[in-house]
């Protein structure tokens, strides 16, 4: 029996290809987002969202453990460093992660991967346990995670049309989007839960004689619980990537892998790019806004500390209404289904962020900033969601993974020279002034998106079948 069926059987016909196609009186959910339609799709998310949940666990709990490790020798520097080791292996690596997305099965790669980082988790537990973790080995892990991300992100980001067909993509990357940022809510709060809780227990043991007294640190038993649980938390996807195998969707045809023998240009997705207007200039518009508005989150607890002149508490206020806007904007976007156009979206993302940043480099008090993070961060997702389905949707299925690893690579050299670039002018010029000119530096990538957009973004009408003989891949 397919895994593909609407809400309600009753009121769903089946199409020519096995799809059940849903009708207006089908459930307000799926009216809203199509891709809730997919039995698969659904059960992905819910997997998806845990472990998401439990990877957002484990960078707060990193991040809290190399202060704590490095607060005598500078710990600003070596979160910075620890953050660049793990962002450098999906610069280098993702053109081959994204070769080999267009080769395997999208499904078991993601599922190696996730399995990869779930031993990865483990390890760091056992390693702050036991009390063996060093900076040195904190850096290798790094480096270790961000290259199973190198191979994870092309294949997830093309995965989602295997899914869930064309026609629904725009809603299931929404609704990914959403996912992701509830994830970055509720993540770093359970990771706080869990480190106050692995801390109570570690104390309590050692109270009661289960462990002699001084051996357990109560902050190093409360970060191996943020690893330990992140493991947990990529059972779920694990199993079901695994055992489930993904149904063929209308539009779509069979998930495109290259034959076994046959060569696979590493370049091809660059070259791709290349020769399409849209798509290049779209990766332009995603470069520029990196290195300018996107980067905005960097200077937030400079703009907490020294504009607001508020504690840790309002920072947290303003990382949670940043949040709480990027959820409504891919909320926005996975209930956008019924948009052909999507150069409104883009164009409305990206002045939405150019607004909204201009606007926190104007407020003098907490709420206001916290309302211009909201629109910001709405802003963010409306822009990043919408350019990735029109890229995705425009090339071939067979090269898919490996342009979305040209997307991967932008994003791994602009969110990283975006931040170091704000920091640095922050230093000469002030917090508020390098937001204002961020903000006003967005409305280029607003004008350039215009003239690459021209009067419509949507899908080209392309063939699911395989490559021709004219089309083989080199």
């Amino acid at each position: 029996m397919s895994m593909d069926r609407t809400t309600d059987r009753a009121s769903a016909a089946p199409t020519e290809t096995g799809v059940n196609e849903p009708l207006s009186n089908d459930s307000i959910l799926v009216r809203w987002a199509p891709a809730l339609r997919h039995d698969y799709f659904r059960w992905y998310l819910i997997g998806h969202l845990l472990s998401v949940i439990g990877g957002w666990m484990q960078d707060a709990g990193l991040r809290w453990y190399v202060q704590v490790l490095t607060k005598e020798v500078g710990s600003e520097q070596w979160l910075g460093i620890t953050g660049a080791m793990a962002a450098l292996p999906i610069i280098i690596f993702s053109p081959l992660g994204g070769a080999l997305a267009d080769r395997l099965p999208k499904r078991l790669l993601i599922a190696a991967t996730q399995s990869a980082d779930m031993a990865l988790a483990f390890s760091l537990g056992l390693l702050v346990w036991f009390d063996v973790l060093p900076m040195a080995w904190v850096l290798v892990f790094a480096v270790l995670h961000g290259s199973f991300l190198a191979f994870d992100i092309p294949a997830r980001q093309s995965f989602a049309i295997e899914m869930v067909g064309r026609s629904d993509l725009m809603s299931a990357i929404g609704l990914n989007s959403t996912i992701f940022n509830l994830g970055r809510l509720i993540g770093p709060m359970s990771a706080g839960i869990a480190m106050f809780a692995g801390g109570v227990i570690a104390r309590q043991a050692m109270d009661w004689g289960v462990t002699p007294p001084g051996t357990m640190d109560p902050t190093r038993a409360g970060v191996a619980a943020c690893f330990f649980l992140n493991g947990f938390s990529f059972l779920g996807l694990i199993l079901l990537l695994i055992f489930l195998p993904t149904p063929a969707k209308e539009g779509n045809g069979p998930p495109a892998v290259v034959p076994r023998g046959r060569s696979l240009n590493l370049m091809e997705g660059f070259q791709t790019v290349m020769a399409r207007r849209q798509s290049l200039g779209l990766l332009a518009c995603l470069l520029l806004f990196l290195l300018a508005g996107g980067s905005y989150t960097t200077l937030l607890p400079a703009l907490a500390d020294y504009v607001l002149q508020t504690n840790e508490r309002g920072y947290s206020l303003l990382l949670t209404a940043n949040g709480l806007g990027s959820v409504a904007g891919a909320l926005i976007v996975a209930s956008a289904h019924h948009l052909r156009n999507r150069r409104v979206l883009i164009m409305a993302g990206l002045a939405s962020v150019a607004l909204g940043v201009v606007a926190t480099a104007a407020s003098n008090n907490l709420f206001l900033a916290c309302l211009s993070l909201f629109i910001t961060g709405a802003g963010v997702i409306l822009f990043l969601a919408s350019a990735n389905s029109t890229i995705q949707l425009s090339v071939p299925d067979r090269v898919r993974g490996r342009v979305m690893s040209v997307w991967v690579a932008v994003f791994g050299i602009g969110m990283p020279l975006g931040s170091l670039l704000s920091g640095y002018i922050a230093v000469w010029i002030g917090t508020s002034q390098t937001l204002w000119y961020q903000g006003w530096a967005t409305w280029l990538a607003v004008v350039l998106a215009y003239f690459v957009l021209g009067n419509e973004s949507q899908e080209v009408a392309l063939p699911a079948s395989p490559p021709s003989d004219t089309e083989e891949i080199p």
